[in-house]
C-alpha cells in the first residue's frame, strides 16, 4: 500500500495507475505532491505531465539488442518426456481456447 502524508499529517493512499506511477518515478515526480484530477483523485498521467510542462510522454530507453555471442552460446534440445507432453497441452489450449478475462468490481462501502 502506497500511503503519503497529506500537509496536515494524515495518512491517505494515492490512486495511480501502475503506468502513471512508473512515469512519475522516471520524471522525478512526488505523486504525494499532485493534486488528482481523475474519479475519487486518482492521480493520471496528464496530471504527471502537466506538474513537468510536458504535452509528450517521456521517449522510454530502449534495451541493447543481444549480442551475436550470446546468441551462439545458446543451446537448443529437444523436448522430450513430460516437457513435450506440458508443450503440446499448452499449445493446444492456446490454439483452441478463446483467451478471455472477466473482472467485476462491486463497491461494497457504505
Amino acid at each position: 500500500m502506497h500511503a503519503a502524508s497529506g500537509g496536515n499529517g494524515d495518512f491517505r493512499k494515492i490512486l495511480a495507475t501502475p503506468v502513471t506511477r512508473r512515469m512519475a518515478r522516471e520524471m522525478g515526480v512526488d505523486l504525494a505532491s499532485l493534486q488528482g484530477t481523475g474519479p475519487q483523485g486518482r492521480v493520471m498521467k496528464a496530471d504527471v505531465l502537466a506538474h513537468t510542462g510536458n504535452t509528450a510522454r517521456p521517449t522510454p530507453e530502449k534495451a541493447p539488442p543481444p549480442r551475436a555471442e550470446a546468441l551462439a552460446a545458446d543451446e537448443v534440445r529437444p523436448l522430450r518426456g513430460l516437457r513435450k507432453s506440458i508443450f503440446r497441452n499448452m499449445v493446444q489450449s492456446h490454439t483452441y481456447v478463446v483467451p478471455f478475462t472477466f473482472v467485476e468490481e462491486c463497491d461494497t462501502a457504505a
